[in-house]
């Protein structure tokens, strides 16, 4: 009988010291993800970037209309297209720009001619100018250490990568021309491009 009362003893000793143990377990665990929460909130208040892209002469359009390949010399001298990167954000973003089809102004219709009332062609879609025919260059704030040459096609349309930060404006001047190696079928065909900018993780 003396044992079972020494046996009992200990076995609520033990539940004791268990339920203290899960108790402080509990209590540790709570306390841990309070603190990871807490601290959590005030990391997601990160800041944001946002890059926007703004044409300085809209009403020119990037094209290619039956021109004659020329070397990078002259082609560098051409008339360019200039625009802006802003970024409206709190932070530094980095970006890529792209000049691609602009599919819409193949879709115009000073391409369209009309065969007879039934049939009517789209020249320009027909006879669309190969991307490895065309040449680009593009300058950042005029400084000539960031102008880069290229061909259009090598990098699927992209011609430029930089970084820029929070309220700072950078300017850019394009120029195309038709690559002095490209086949004289070049001359007859056409490019309507557009600039669209992606923003990148910085």
């Amino acid at each position: 009988m003396k044992k079972w009362k020494e046996q009992k003893k200990e076995y609520r000793f033990g539940f004791i010291i268990l339920m203290v143990s899960i108790l402080i377990c509990f209590l540790s665990i709570t306390y841990a993800l309070w603190r990871q929460n807490f601290i959590g909130h005030e990391e997601n208040e990160i800041s944001t970037a946002k890059v926007s892209l703004e044409l300085t002469d809209e009403s020119r359009g990037i094209y290619l209309d039956k021109e004659i390949p020329v070397s990078d010399e002259v082609g560098g001298a051409y008339l360019p297209y200039t625009f802006k990167i802003r970024n409206e954000g709190t932070t530094r973003a980095g970006y890529n720009i792209y000049l691609r089809d602009d599919e819409k102004a193949y879709q115009s219709t000073d391409c369209s001619i009309s065969m007879d009332s039934n049939n009517a062609r789209n020249i320009c879609l027909e006879n669309k100018l190969d991307w490895n025919d065309i040449k680009f260059s593009v300058i950042e704030d005029d400084k000539e250490i960031s102008k880069v040459i290229d061909v259009l096609g090598r990098d699927n349309g992209h011609i430029y990568t930089s970084s820029i930060k929070p309220n700072e404006i950078k300017s850019y001047k394009l120029r195309i021309w038709i690559n002095s190696e490209a086949d004289v079928s070049a001359m007859n065909k056409y490019f309507f491009g557009k600039i669209s900018v992606e923003a990148t993780p910085y």
